[in-house]
């Protein structure tokens, strides 16, 4: 069940000197994410996850291993076609896009609409925006989960 957060972004910007921006990038919270301003819950991270098993995950991955399609760990503002040990084809490595939140429901909208030409064996999920963006809420709840996990690792121990 999706939320609507309501909130006057551009004032607060102005008086934070730019806090607000970093609010209106895709977020954790709690046990969802925000993306748009549009809290996603666990339980529609959940669907997304039970929706990318049945339609992603017989070709993608999420342990950093390629299968028939590149793996999509971290793929949230990962440039386009950087997975080193995967053969892109011509027109994706053209693309040389970014995918942010817009490009991700783009693309999963209709592949073949963003990049003519793509080898991605998959319509899109035309019938139904709301898969789509919990797939895509999937995805972002883990790449983010994945960033602040690394940032954890990295971060020096306080003494």
């Amino acid at each position: 069940m999706r939320t609507t957060l309501l909130a006057c972004l551009i004032p607060v910007a102005a008086l934070t000197g730019g806090a607000a921006a970093d609010e209106a990038r895709p977020h954790l919270h709690g046990d969802g994410v925000v993306i748009d301003g549009t809290l996603f819950t666990a339980e529609d991270i959940d669907r997304g996850a039970s929706i990318f098993m049945r339609r992603c995950s017989q070709c993608h991955g999420l342990d950093h291993t390629n299968y028939k399609a590149p793996w999509l760990n971290g793929i949230l503002n990962r440039p386009s076609a950087s997975v080193e040990d995967w053969a892109y084809s011509e027109p994706f490595r053209a693309w040389g896009g970014t995918w942010t939140v817009e490009n991700l429901r783009t693309w999963l909208s209709k592949p073949q609409d963003m990049i003519p030409g793509t080898e991605m064996n998959f319509g899109g999920f035309r019938r139904s925006a709301e898969d789509r963006d919990s797939v895509i809420a999937f995805l972002v709840s883990r790449s983010l989960a994945d960033e602040a996990e690394e940032a954890e690792e990295t971060a020096p121990a306080d003494e």
